[in-house]
């Protein structure tokens, strides 16, 4: 199993990660996905468990 993060340097908070068995391209997009996903709720102010699950 392979785990892809996106970790927020400034403020070290996860906003996005991925798990899958393969090491390829599409990991690293699901990650970045989350993680944009994640930023535009919380710039919305939008509660966290009100976001859609995949």
């Amino acid at each position: 199993m392979y785990l892809a993060t996106v970790i927020d340097v400034f403020s070290r908070r996860l906003l996005g990660w991925s798990m899958a068995d393969h090491m390829r391209a599409e990991l690293v997009t699901d990650a970045l996905d989350a993680a944009v996903q994640l930023s535009q709720m919380i710039a919305m102010r939008v509660p966290i468990g009100w976001r859609e699950r995949r």
